[in-house]
């Protein structure tokens, strides 16, 4: 057939129809982006910023996360399958914000949503991944999902929450496991072959018993976050393995991080280098628990130039940045001008954020002026003596340490053998790979000028600002009474074992516990002999992570300063009065800083 034929001036004309309809449709999408965008405006002061603003996190669509408590009760009541399945008989644990412990709203929901959500939950335009413009809102997570959290006196009478600490009853990955989990669970589990139980059909029907019936790009939208979503998980699960069912969320031989803490370097391994992540000690999984930080005096005048337990970053931007990567955020949502601004505005707000004090967080153990005497004397005498040259001082609203003194280690990373606190943060396999990395790809990666394109690495110290330390960090710890559990690792409850009046427990129970204003942290039942590791038996619901020290990341050993007190030895020390006498002194000044 001669290519003069008629037919083929008819397939030329159909072939321009369909690039110029492509051409449009691709144009008109641009221009829906954009319009779409525009919902996305930076928060207007940095406090807002960091409570409000989103940073790259977008989970799902709001129209489907509000049904995933209904469709996937098993997975949004983690607790109460954990009780359940070990035989505990307890009344529930309350909803989802409780049972993952999030910190519920006091005050209007957030204005950008349609529905009530924790402190630290935001609503934007923004897809996931992307971060492009989207036409309907999803639900992500803002700096105060992590860093913000409540002082219960009693763990079932809510207090107020304070921006700034480390959130000490969120289970962070125990959430983004039932995430991935109900992503790929079927219908009848026993079979990989049924369909997902998450289908858009499932979210719509669940709606319209609520009267609400989906537009079209809700549907539309909801449909492809599914589909990327679920890919995503499955692409995740070759790295992992499958997500844990629900009642093996809060069973620490499953999940053993339990409630305030993370592995934040076996996350930037598995996201950057999209590999398992492993120890550098010998043949086993990474066990590098970290609890979540407070994040008081981030200025480098107060903080020292470094910052993270182990002093591995010395940027601000980069140091909120790297945050937002270990939950989800990328280049590419990174690049959107208002996430962008909300990293940047996070980060100044942190900058000089002072804690609360004593009396306002505990009014009614407002402290006696007998208490406040021997605080600014003997106790105060006592922190410099064995405190101070690694901690430094408060100095007015900000904070301060000797740099002349030659005693003087504020800013040092201390090496593990002087510390001899839990070794597994620092001893994390690719440690200078996943910083090469993470620099190249938030340091290149981001378009020139961009304000977020702050990370260096070079094998020269003096030209980096990521580096793997093998050691702890001496920084500020102003608001020291609201930084419990202590240590790195949240290994010691109370302030009273960490100086060493009295020994550390060996096991203890962690969920939501109540605050002991005697002891100075946090309060838990006595652990029955024969609960452990290896029998994790839980007490309550509000008592259902068996902490032992004696698992691998756990350990309660190290930073003996007093080097007399009690600690967690075969053989405690005795001590005399003198040093009992001093150390109630040290503690009753260390909740005045």
């Amino acid at each position: 057939m001669s290519l003069t034929h008629p037919i083929f001036g008819i397939v030329r004309g159909l072939a321009f129809v369909v690039a110029l309809a492509g051409l449009g449709l691709t144009v008109a999408l641009v221009v829906l982006e954009r319009t779409w965008d525009a919902e996305n405006r930076p928060m207007a002061t940095d406090a807002e910023a960091f409570v409000l603003g989103s940073i790259g996190t977008e989970l799902a669509p709001v129209v489907a996360f509000e049904t995933l408590p209904e469709l996937f009760p098993d997975e949004f009541h983690p607790i109460d399958a954990f009780l359940k399945s070990q035989g505990v008989a307890d009344r529930s644990a309350g909803d989802w914000i409780d049972q993952f412990g999030f910190i519920r709203q006091t005050q209007a929901p957030n204005p950008r949503g349609d529905m009530q959500l924790p402190v630290g939950f935001v609503v934007s335009r923004h897809r996931p991944g992307s971060g492009a413009g989207s036409p309907i809102p999803f639900v992500g997570l803002s700096c105060a999902a992590c860093h913000s959290g409540e002082v219960r006196l009693d763990p079932d009478r809510p207090r107020t929450a304070h921006y700034g600490i480390g959130n000490a009853t969120m289970n962070l990955l125990a959430f983004s496991e039932a995430l991935r989990g109900l992503l790929v669970r079927r219908v009848d589990d026993s079979d990989p072959k049924s369909e997902y139980r998450l289908t858009l059909q499932a979210i719509v029907d669940v709606q319209a018993k609520r009267g609400r019936t989906l537009t079209m790009w809700e549907k539309t939208f909801t449909a492809l976050w599914i589909r990327g979503a679920r890919a995503e998980a499955g692409g995740y699960r070759n790295v992992i393995d499958e997500p844990y069912p629900p009642q093996r969320l809060f069973d620490p031989r499953f999940m053993m991080a339990g409630p305030n803490r993370t592995q934040p370097f076996r996350s930037l391994v598995r996201i950057h280098l999209d590999r398992p992540g492993w120890s550098d000690r010998g043949h086993r999984m990474d066990q590098g628990f970290s609890k979540v930080p407070a994040v008081y005096h981030q200025d480098p005048e107060y903080h020292g130039e470094w910052a993270q337990f182990d002093g591995s970053v010395n940027d601000l931007t980069a140091r909120s940045t790297l945050a937002a990567s270990t939950a989800g955020g990328n280049v590419h949502n990174l690049s959107r001008p208002d996430i962008a601004s909300h990293i940047l505005g996070a980060a100044e707000y942190t900058r000089r954020l002072a804690p609360p004090k004593w009396d306002d967080t505990f009014p009614e153990h407002a402290l006696t002026a007998e208490q406040r005497a021997l605080a600014a004397g003997a106790g105060a005498e006592a922190y410099r003596k064995h405190c101070g040259h690694c901690h430094g001082e408060p100095a007015g609203a900000g904070w301060t340490w000797d740099k002349q003194s030659p005693k003087n280690l504020f800013g040092a990373v201390l090496p593990l053998s002087a510390i001899g606190t839990d070794p597994e943060r620092v001893e994390f396999r690719h440690a200078n790979e996943v910083s090469r990395e993470v620099a190249e790809k938030f340091g290149a990666g981001f378009r020139k000028n961009h304000p977020l394109a702050t990370f260096k690495w070079d094998a020269d110290p003096s030209r980096t600002n990521l580096r793997s330390t093998g050691g702890y960090y001496c920084g500020p710890i102003a608001g020291t009474f609201l930084r419990a559990p202590y240590l790195h690792n949240a290994s010691v409850l109370t302030l009273a074992e960490l100086v060493g009046l009295e020994p550390r427990r060996a096991k203890f129970y962690r969920g939501r516990n109540g605050y002991d204003p005697v002891k100075v942290g946090l309060a838990s039942p006595d652990v029955p002999a024969n609960v452990d590791r290896n029998n994790p038996k839980p007490r309550d619901r509000n008592h259902y992570f068996v902490f032992d020290t004696a698992e691998r990341g756990n350990s309660n050993r190290g930073h003996r300063y007093p080097a007399w007190g009690h600690f967690h030895d075969d053989e405690p020390a005795k001590l005399t009065d003198a040093q009992k006498a001093e150390l109630r002194a040290l503690i009753e000044y260390l909740k005045t800083i």
